[in-house]
């Protein structure tokens, strides 16, 4: 009977240093996430945002939800990433030279810039 209650705890130990390793473990990746908007600082939900690796040119894209906000996870540790946010009606927002650490999500705030031109008129 002793002889089982101890293998029972050794393997209760056991058990538990097992899962305190696992979960410390962490993260193997990165992410970004931010808010979009313009000028005036009104939100632009369905925004388009584009994250590229650019020594391997792998693609990590989104639109932005009904608050104007975005997030790209489980991005590749490292960079240089280039991220191109566009809207219609609005001037592209670029940004190069972004390198991710692991387990950060790096914030990006992007104010939009009107594009004065205006949109012609479609005949059907």
């Amino acid at each position: 009977m002793k002889n089982k209650l101890t293998r029972f705890f050794l393997l209760l130990i056991l058990g538990i240093h097992a899962c305190i390793f696992t979960f410390g473990q962490g993260s193997t990746t990165s992410g970004l996430n931010g808010k979009v908007s313009n000028s005036s600082g009104e939100t632009l939900p369905g925004s388009t945002v584009l994250a590229v690796h650019e020594g391997t040119g792998f693609q990590y894209a989104t639109i932005t939800d009904a608050s104007g906000f975005f997030r790209l996870p489980n991005m590749n540790v490292g960079g240089p990433y280039k991220v191109t946010v566009s809207f219609v009606g609005f001037h592209n927002f670029e940004i190069s030279d972004i390198h991710l650490t692991l387990g950060q999500t790096f914030k990006l705030n992007v104010k939009l810039i009107e594009d004065i031109m205006a949109l012609e008129e479609v005949i059907i």
